[in-house]
């Protein structure tokens, strides 16, 4: 924290690479020093023992098609990792964030902890608002993706989360693979997760076009409430005066197609590709600069390490 860290992140179920998942009392034990900080810590929440049993079952009886991934990894994993979480939040006094939400169940908890004053906040993704598991079973292993994409009516709750302030973060997720870690007959060798850097905007413009929210419930979601939640308000997340020149200038009746082979990110593979979109970035502005404009990258990187605005111990 002293060295600048922003923020803090756990992943409660194991991650790529095969990092094992805390026990309760480290993570507990993390809650209290990271409450300490003044910060806040991110957990990725799933619960691994349930994971784990599932995954074997599965597996013992030779499953290895997508679906599979899905059915090991319930809603209720997640679920009970987000019951937990809240629950060391509060005994730590530790400012918590639940990382890409996936579940109604997830969004019913967070309602609650934060009625309760618990200070929690989360974030989800286009992903799990605008995809379905039934998709699974035309791309495949390329939407593989932890916590897994649900059925239609998690998709639902998340949008009620959003539109009600429950979730308050829109995220990308952003997670780039090679071909052959996405590429897999079988489904437990897939890499989990996707690039989201260049399709999040489009495609949430195109939910604006649609008229399911607003741009301004958009730009908050997106750029205001991570700044606030992670201590760079007013700095980030603002235009105004004294705040950093970092923007988007977008087009709302600009139209276009996801396009895989139009993307600058390690790997160029989406389950987005092909969608049809409206509304579109047009230019990026970090720090004063142009950098990006119609798609293409015009400059250098010009980014700073930005301390958290917070007294740290």
């Amino acid at each position: 924290a002293q060295a600048g860290a922003n923020l803090f992140k756990i992943f409660m179920g194991a991650t790529v690479g095969g990092a094992p998942a805390p026990d309760d009392g480290e993570m507990l034990r993390a809650f209290e020093l990271v409450r300490e900080t003044g910060l806040r810590l991110c957990v990725h929440a799933e619960n691994n023992p349930i994971i784990d049993y599932r995954t074997a079952r599965l597996k013992a009886v030779g499953r290895t098609d997508p679906s599979a991934h899905g059915e090991a990894r319930p809603a209720v994993a997640e679920a009970e990792a987000v019951q937990r979480a809240i629950l060391f939040a509060r005994v730590t006094g530790c400012r918590l964030h639940i990382c890409h939400l996936s579940s109604k169940e997830g969004v019913a908890l967070i309602r609650e902890a934060r009625a309760r004053g618990i200070d929690v906040s989360a974030e989800t993704g286009p992903h799990y608002l605008l995809l379905d598991d039934g998709r699974m079973q035309q791309v495949g292993g390329l939407m593989k993706i932890n916590p897994p994409i649900r059925s239609r009516d998690h998709a639902e709750a998340l949008w009620q989360g959003l539109l009600e302030g429950t979730i308050d973060v829109i995220d990308t997720d952003h997670s780039p693979h090679s071909r052959e870690e996405k590429y897999q007959d079988d489904i437990w060798k897939v890499s989990p997760g996707f690039v989201g850097v260049e399709t999040q905007v489009p495609l949430m413009l195109t939910q604006v076009n649609l008229g399911r929210l607003s741009l301004n419930k958009y730009v908050q979601l997106a750029a205001e409430n991570p700044a606030r939640r992670f201590n760079l308000y007013p700095r980030k997340g603002t235009i105004a005066p004294g705040s950093d020149g970092d923007f988007t200038i977008v087009d709302m009746d600009r139209e276009g197609r996801i396009d895989c082979k139009a993307l600058h990110s390690r790997s160029a593979f989406t389950p987005f590709d092909g969608w049809k979109v409206k509304g579109l970035p047009v230019y990026t502005v970090v720090r004063g600069r142009i950098v990006m404009q119609d798609g293409e990258i015009v400059g250098d990187p010009k980014g700073l390490h930005v301390k958290p605005l917070v007294q740290v111990p």
